[in-house]
């Protein structure tokens, strides 16, 4: 029994020891060239690899040669078990502005494996507080969306694709 024991902590130590030194920041620039063939670029980013975590500070978003907006920090967390990926203050072209929020305070997106089936989606904006799921198997992506009164008016183009459900929380689904 001891064997077993002290086999299972040293497998535990060699993953976390495989995860805490994985290149995390060669697997980014691999996933940039990626997004560049879907015309989507991010520029003038610090890279910062903190062990388990990977960083992304002051971030310029391009998508299709114009300009998005900024992200101020981006954090990957991977721990084999869960997963996730963080924005906080993103700030969108001000040209977007009468139809996407102006300011992103955060926005969560994270894989557990205590939830296999579901990838949760949980943000805050100047927009209202949003939360969600992506099913990944039915290829489904559910968001619901609390809005302030004030800002139905101001972001009408965007809140005409929810739908308010019994409790009077706009729900956007779409099928993937």
């Amino acid at each position: 029994m001891r064997k077993l024991g002290l086999a299972l902590a040293y497998i535990f130590v060699f993953i976390m020891m495989l995860l805490y030194f994985s290149p995390k920041v060669e697997l980014y620039y691999t996933l940039e060239e990626f997004l560049k063939k879907e015309k989507i670029i991010f520029s003038d980013e610090r890279v910062k690899n903190s062990g388990f975590t990977l960083e992304l500070d002051n971030s310029k978003l391009f998508y299709r040669g114009v300009y998005g907006g900024e992200i101020e920090d981006i954090s990957l967390s991977t721990l084999l078990l869960y997963n996730s990926l963080s924005f906080k203050n993103a700030y969108l072209n001000s040209a977007l502005a009468d139809i996407l929020p102006k300011k992103i305070d955060y926005l969560n997106i994270t894989y557990a494996i205590y939830n296999p089936v579901h990838i949760t989606i949980d943000g805050k904006g100047d927009i209202g507080k949003i939360s969600g799921y992506i099913n990944p198997f039915s290829k489904l992506l559910h968001i619901e969306l609390r809005v302030a009164k004030k800002e139905k008016t101001k972001y009408a183009t965007l809140l005409r694709k929810f739908k308010p459900d019994e409790k009077g929380v706009l729900v956007y689904e779409l099928r993937y």
